[in-house]
């Protein structure tokens, strides 16, 4: 009888584990399946690869917008950008960079919350690090305080990263950290190309 009762629960011990692998296999996602290949530079930033890798998704053919410019506001250039990237004429990822105005986050889209708050549909939430910076689900924002030359009322450069698609298939705190850290690297990248008042 106690052999009986042993050789049950062994088998469902066996049973449960022999789920539990199934289950944890199961939820392991593979990678997309890309006829094209990443870009080794972020809209011609050294950016990690590891950062964004993930918010090329499936497809066959890549196209690009705006990479190759020039970031950054030397020699003349006023220091807008935008960097766009799409999968099978779709957009995948966009990147912008330009001057705000602070006292105005709301109207003019000057902090990185009020971007955040613009483009999520839940409140926005603010990610640590060297800038200011806010995410929502699809993107993220952060904030280089510089002001343009001659011109002292944009005070602010403002750097944005947006993805077509939610890649993270609605994990809201996989999201935050992700896009987070991306917008600070990104940010950071662009900080080196800006000419601000006083650097001259």
């Amino acid at each position: 009888m106690k052999r009986t009762r042993y050789a049950t629960v062994a088998i469902g011990a066996i049973t449960l584990a022999s789920g539990l692998l199934l289950s944890l296999t199961s939820c392991t996602e593979d990678p997309p399946k890309r006829d094209y290949s990443v870009p080794d530079r972020l809209c011609d930033l050294k950016v990690p690869k590891s950062q964004y890798s993930e918010l090329f998704g499936p497809g066959e053919e890549l196209k690009t917008d705006g990479v190759g410019e020039s970031w950054g506001n030397a020699n003349g250039h006023k220091g807008e950008r935008l960097c766009q990237y799409f999968v099978d004429g779709d957009i995948e990822l966009w990147i912008e960079g330009d001057w705000r105005m602070s006292g105005k986050e709301e109207s003019l889209l000057s902090s990185p919350r009020a971007v955040a708050k613009f483009y999520g549909k839940k409140p926005p939430r603010d990610f640590p690090g060297k800038f200011k910076a806010a995410t929502w689900q699809r993107g993220a924002a952060a904030v280089v305080d510089c002001t343009q030359p001659e011109h002292e009322s944009r005070d602010r450069y403002m750097v944005i990263v947006k993805t077509g698609e939610d890649r993270f298939d609605g994990d809201s705190s996989r999201a935050h950290e992700a896009l987070g850290e991306l917008v600070q690297s990104v940010t950071a990248e662009v900080n080196e190309h800006l000419v601000c008042e006083g650097d001259y």
